[in-house]
C-alpha cells in the first residue's frame, strides 16, 4: 500500500505519467481497511510529493465507494472547497459527499464555502485569461462546470437537512431575530421543510421588536415561510 501512494504521488523512480498515478489509486482503493483509507485522504488532500487534481479525483472516488467511512472523512473533503483550489478538485469534494456520512461539521464546511460564493468570491479558474477566440467558449463551459458544482453542493444539503438546519441554527442565526441573509436565500433555493421550525421561530422573535426600532429580513422571512408552506 505505501508503495502504491508512492507512485500516486509520483515519487517512485520510474515514475511515468499521471495515468500511472491513477492506476495506482485505483488499486490501492482495492484494499479494505483503515490504513488504505488514510492513505486514499492523504492524496485526495493533495499530501503527495507531486500534486495532480485528477489523481486527487480519484482517490475521492475510490473512497465515495468505501463502507464504514468515519465522519472524519466527509470533514476533510469538505476543506477541499476551497476557491483556491482548481474546480476538478471541488467537484470531486463535492461528487464524493454526495455518498459519504457529512455531519455537521461536514456540513459547516459545505456552507462557508456556498457562502463565498454567494458573497461574489472569485475561483480559481475566474482568474484565468482566456485566448480573446476561445473567451466565450471557454467561459460558458467554466460556467455550466461551476453550476454543476452548485447543483451537486446543493443536494449534499438536501440529503441532511437536519444536520444543514442544526449548522444554520447555530452558526447564521436562523431562528433569532438577526437571521442571516444567506441563511433565508440559501433555503430558498434548497427548501429544507425541516427549517420551519426555526423559520417560524424568528418571525416570533421579531413580533417582540418593532420595524422602526429594529432592522431585519421580515420581508424575506414572510417570503420564505409562506413559500415553503410553513404554519
Amino acid at each position: 500500500m505505501k508503495e502504491l501512494y508512492a507512485e500516486a504521488g509520483g515519487s517512485l523512480s520510474g515514475f511515468r505519467s499521471t495515468s500511472e498515478a491513477r492506476v495506482a489509486v485505483q488499486e490501492l482503493g482495492g484494499y479494505s481497511g483503515e490504513t488504505a483509507t488514510n492513505l486514499l485522504l492523504e492524496i485526495a488532500q493533495g499530501r503527495t510529493q507531486f500534486t495532480w487534481p485528477d489523481t486527487q479525483r480519484e482517490a475521492m472516488r475510490s473512497l465515495s465507494t468505501r463502507t464504514h467511512v468515519h465522519p472524519t472523512v466527509g470533514i476533510a473533503l469538505a476543506g477541499l472547497l476551497q476557491p483556491h483550489l482548481s474546480l476538478t478538485v471541488r467537484k470531486a469534494a463535492a461528487d464524493a459527499l454526495l455518498k459519504l456520512p457529512c455531519q455537521d461539521d461536514c456540513i459547516s464546511g459545505v456552507l462557508h464555502y456556498i457562502e463565498r460564493m454567494w458573497e461574489g468570491e472569485q475561483n480559481y479558474e475566474d482568474h484565468v485569461r482566456n485566448p480573446p477566440a476561445l473567451d466565450f467558449i471557454v467561459r460558458s463551459e467554466r460556467s455550466r462546470e461551476q453550476q454543476d458544482l452548485r447543483t451537486s453542493l446543493d443536494a449534499v444539503l438536501a440529503g441532511h437537512p437536519q444536520s444543514t438546519v442544526r449548522v444554520l441554527k447555530t452558526v447564521y442565526g436562523l431562528g433569532t431575530a438577526v437571521p442571516s441573509e444567506f441563511a433565508l436565500a440559501l433555503l430558498d433555493r434548497v427548501r429544507l421543510h425541516d427549517a420551519c421550525a426555526p423559520i417560524l421561530g424568528s418571525e416570533r422573535e421579531l413580533l417582540q421588536t418593532s420595524a422602526a426600532s429594529f432592522v431585519a429580513p421580515r420581508d424575506k422571512l414572510a417570503k420564505l415561510a409562506h413559500s415553503l408552506d410553513c404554519h
